[in-house]
């Protein structure tokens, strides 16, 4: 019985209720909350068990064909898969990461918040998990440990990240706060270089945000599988059913995570934002990748394109060397991380810029990641991987520090 307590999401459902009681919310609009909240949790997980299973049988076929493990490049994915493993745990160190961010912002008056809830709940999971693997348990320690890294890093990361911003508002105090803040720092260095000598034009200033790309993944997931199969043997008609239908439960899965994530975080973002403004009179607000696409879509799908290029013979590279963890370019990462960096290496490096910041970040992704999986064995879980720079970065660090000290 205990267990099954544990397993529930009431520490997610009692500080949402604190924070609704001081809201002055009435009954009804606080059991409506907290239902939603609810039902987003279980949605998480039951993506998380239905792509775990997908993505079993793609790591299967990737070992029989390839002799290699791997995984594809999804941090939704993964992160569900870690948020399965940690539940009420891992939502403890994602809290603890705001906290620590926001008493870091105050302290230094300097008011960088990473207010971008999903890959801050993200970065705080791998912290757990990777910490966990070292100490041997699921400690109050480890949640401790890995919300104070999260959350020094995501000040660090938005902190950092202004400097690269101010082309776009040197008006108005914003940064980054996503996964791909590395791309753009990454992105706005190869600009720079790119500046020197006659260059030509930029790409388009202007255009419409284009959301989250859930087909891309499941164009991914079915290309790999059917690459994979076809590696076996010319695949006959019932293998490539099951490939489809492995494609299409895997949208499934998706779909069901990025659902149950609006429903899961939307509260606690919002209640991030008020704890925000009411404590940082200088609030610096950390804006998510998909803001930064309207400030210019043609670096930003020309970044990508470079990004998916290099990210593909890098893979292909890492294959024929045999790695212990090959991360499958999954192309919605890749979309956001070279993304990115084509809108930032296009300040200044014009259309030339763009193109090679793009290609960098889809080599640096690729590797970033394939280093960091290789020396913990996967975290223990195959058939995906974290996405974009920011995972590799963090997760190198924390990985460096743990083997310094443990």
């Amino acid at each position: 019985m205990a267990e099954k307590f544990l397993e529930i999401p009431w520490i997610p459902a009692a500080v949402a209720a604190l924070y609704l009681l001081k809201k002055k919310k009435t009954a009804g609009e606080i059991i409506e909350n907290i239902v939603k909240l609810v039902i987003g949790w279980y949605l998480i997980l039951l993506g998380a068990g239905l792509s775990l299973n997908v993505l079993g049988g793609l790591e299967e076929k990737l070992v029989l064909s390839l002799g290699i493990h791997g995984g594809v490049i999804n941090t939704e994915i993964f992160g569900s898969w870690l948020l399965m493993e940690c539940r009420n745990a891992g939502f403890t160190a994602f809290l603890i990461a705001f906290l620590v961010n926001l008493l870091l912002a105050k302290w230094t008056r300097r008011g960088y918040l990473f207010l971008t809830g999903h890959h801050l709940l993200f970065l705080s999971l791998m912290s757990l998990s990777l910490i966990r693997v070292f100490l041997g348990e699921m400690s109050v320690g480890a949640v401790l440990l890995a919300g104070t890294a999260a959350g020094i890093y995501a000040y660090i990361s938005v902190r950092i990240s202004a400097a690269a911003i101010k082309p776009f508002h040197s008006a108005s105090p914003v940064s980054l706060a996503n996964s791909a803040a590395g791309a753009a720092l990454l992105g706005a260095g190869i600009g720079k270089l790119c500046s020197r000598g006659k260059m030509s034009e930029r790409f388009d200033k202007k255009g419409k945000n284009t959301g989250h790309i859930t087909s891309m993944g499941v164009l991914t997931v079915f290309c790999i599988a059917f690459i994979l199969t076809f590696l076996q043997g010319f695949p006959e008609l019932a293998e490539m059913q099951e490939c489809l239908v492995e494609a299409f439960l895997y949208g499934a899965a998706l779909t069901a995570i990025m659902q149950g994530l609006r429903m899961f975080l939307g509260l606690f973002i919002q209640m991030f934002w008020d704890l925000g403004k009411e404590m940082i009179p200088g609030l610096v607000v950390g804006l998510d990748s998909t803001a930064v696409i309207s400030w210019s879509p043609g670096a930003w799908h020309a970044g990508f394109l470079a990004a998916a290029l290099t990210g593909v013979v890098t893979v292909s590279g890492l294959v024929f060397l045999k790695v212990p963890f090959v991360p499958l370019p999954g192309f919605t990462s890749l979309y956001f991380a070279g993304g990115v960096a084509g809108v930032f290496g296009n300040v200044q490096g014009e259309k030339r810029g763009a193109i090679l910041a793009g290609a960098a970040s889809g080599i640096a992704v690729i590797l970033l990641l394939s280093l960091f999986m290789s020396l913990n064995e996967g975290m223990g879980l195959y058939g995906a991987s974290l996405g974009e720079t920011e995972y590799g970065i963090l997760g190198l660090i924390l990985t460096a520090l743990l083997r310094l000290f443990n």
